[in-house]
């Protein structure tokens, strides 16, 4: 996922090894998705630390963040490189941050969330190439486990696109269990993909819709 910071001893290392010296901006993890001027990191890391260039992010909506490089070269070991919003759309180099699997040590199956906002079939593509798969719940204790993986809404590996209204999961396994909040699924808008919400239920989303998703390595 795209970079993020928590504290100024890490934004700081990123720019003595990778940045400095560049005279372009870069991405960070920092975003509105909410369309209301709040911006957080898309991990949902707490936004502690912050470098905003003086005036920004107001009045800015729905916007991504870049870092940009310092004005002047830096006169000490805390350099004056700050950040900016523009449309999301716009085209600058980025830097990626690796976090280590989650293992679940009943199991020792390991799991990855990952933050692209992308649709469910290229997350299912994406869990495949790196030899694992959408998640799946098979027990109680594994849907408590990857509930909390993630805090935004992220894909499962279930979904009745097959046969409408029989959800199947990606891995052939059996369907036994099931942790829909109430009304859910609703089938609505042609929806036939499982998400973890927020609220640590399953609900039903149309697979076009973008969200992050968790990798599971058996």
């Amino acid at each position: 996922y795209l970079i993020t910071y928590l504290n100024s001893w890490q934004a700081d290392s990123v720019y003595s090894a990778l940045l400095q010296g560049r005279s372009e901006p870069s991405w960070i993890g920092m975003f509105d998705p909410t369309q209301t001027g709040s911006y957080v990191w898309l991990t949902a890391d707490p936004p502690e630390w912050l470098r905003w260039r003086k005036g920004e992010p107001l009045g800015h909506v729905g916007g991504c963040t870049l870092q940009n490089p310092p004005m002047m070269p830096p006169m000490s070991q805390s350099y004056s490189y700050s950040w900016s919003v523009v449309d999301c759309s716009s085209q600058y180099g980025f830097i990626c941050e690796e976090s280590p699997p989650v293992i679940r040590r009943a199991t020792n199956h390991a799991y990855r969330a990952l933050y692209a906002r992308i649709g469910w079939a290229s997350a299912k593509a994406s869990c495949e190439a790196s030899h694992g798969h959408l998640v799946t719940i098979n027990d109680v204790d594994e849907q408590a486990f990857v509930a909390k993986l993630a805090v935004s809404e992220f894909w499962l590996g279930g979904t009745d696109r097959v046969t409408p209204g029989d959800f199947n999961w990606v891995t052939s396994e059996p369907f036994s269990l099931w942790f829909f909040t109430p009304g859910e699924p609703n089938h609505a808008d042609s929806a036939k993909c499982l998400v973890m919400g927020i609220d640590e239920g399953w609900h039903d989303r149309a697979c076009g819709d973008q969200n992050p998703y968790v990798c599971e390595y058996d």
